[in-house]
């Protein structure tokens, strides 16, 4: 049964196929970006378990979302929390029917 373990194979992460790993890349690059997407994700999760929107939305929708990203500064908790309001209108406007990224 170890035997298995002996031998692992990396291969290149295919973009078109995980387009949100890229975006974790990118995400690392950025203080505020890890909680935000946090954030985020958050919300269209739960969107996602009350139905109101598919998994292949839900990754749309973060990809759409990081584009939106907040410069702000993160300092305090408060400012966390401040994140936290801005990620939910944020949320609030990608998930809008009428919205559009250009």
């Amino acid at each position: 049964p170890l035997r298995l373990l002996e031998k692992f194979e990396f291969f290149p992460i295919e973009a078109n196929r995980y387009p949100l790993f890229q975006l974790g890349y990118e995400a690392i690059k950025n203080r505020v970006a890890p909680i935000y997407l946090t954030f985020l994700n958050e919300f269209l999760v739960e969107d996602f378990l009350k139905e109101k929107i598919s998994w292949l939305e839900l990754q749309q929708l973060v990809i759409k979302g990081f584009d939106l990203l907040p410069n702000i500064q993160i300092d305090s908790v408060e400012a966390i929390e401040e994140l936290k309001k801005i990620t939910k209108s944020i949320h609030t406007c990608i998930t809008s029917t009428s919205f559009t990224v250009y």
